[in-house]
Parts: C-alpha cells; sequence; structure tokens
C-alpha cells in the first residue's frame, strides 16, 4: 500500500504540488524568456536550473508511479528495454558518452588512459596536484 510508503503524506497530494510546481516552473521560464532575456553565464545557469528542476520533477513522478502502482513497477523492475524507454519518455536517461556506449562494462573497471602526447608538455601545463593515491 502506498500509505505505507509514504506514511506522512498523501501520494495523491504529493502528485498535485508536484504538477503545481512543474506548471508554475514552465510560467517562470516562459516569463524569464520573454521579458528578463538573459544571455552569458546568466542566463547558462537559469537554464540549468529550469532543467534540473524539471528532472527532478519527472524523477519524483516516477518514484511516485513506482511507490504506488504495483503493476508498472513489477514490469518496470523486469523489463530493460520498457525501463530505457520510460527513462527516455520522462526526460531522465542516464547521459551517455561515447567511451560509456563503447564499451559500457569495462568502463567502470578500468581506468581511462590519457592520449599518448606528441609534443612536449609545457611547465605551465603541468597539473599542480600529484596525487598521493590513485582511488
Amino acid at each position: 500500500r502506498s500509505s505505507d510508503l509514504f506514511p506522512f503524506v498523501d501520494p495523491a497530494t504529493m502528485l498535485t504540488s508536484t504538477t503545481k510546481y512543474e506548471e508554475r516552473l514552465e510560467n517562470w521560464h516562459g516569463a524569464i524568456r520573454k521579458d528578463a532575456i538573459q544571455s552569458g553565464p546568466e542566463g547558462e545557469q537559469w537554464e540549468a536550473y529550469v532543467a534540473l528542476n524539471k528532472k527532478a520533477a519527472a524523477r519524483q513522478r516516477l518514484i511516485l508511479q513506482l511507490a504506488t502502482d504495483p503493476e508498472f513497477k513489477e514490469r518496470y523492475d523486469s523489463d530493460e528495454a520498457f525501463r530505457a524507454t520510460e527513462l527516455e519518455a520522462r526526460g531522465i536517461a542516464p547521459l551517455v558518452t561515447e567511451d560509456d556506449a563503447a564499451d559500457s562494462s569495462e568502463a567502470l573497471l578500468m581506468p581511462r588512459q590519457e592520449p599518448a602526447r606528441e609534443a612536449e608538455v609545457h611547465y605551465a601545463q603541468e597539473a599542480k596536484y600529484q596525487p598521493f593515491r590513485k582511488v
């Protein structure tokens, strides 16, 4: 039962609150882009703030749906393709780089190797921090 998972707040209330926040965020975003056009670092910061908040709201919706819908949770947990499609549709799919896509299983186990340098490194280009141990 969802009341066991969320004992202090009703999931329907949380979903309503999330929906209202998403609408308010969309209105703020549109108003600021229209009336107070920002460029440079401030504009990038605002766009990043909005994007992260949209992802957080989408993630919250997914968590609520997983908690309240047992059939959806079972399918989400068992079907990898369904999970990937669902994350992509909600806009919260994990970021995959070219290195990760090439070999995702070894990317976590093998440390990244620096490409061989053809030119001699200038003293100003050398790292000042010398690691005393590898993590």
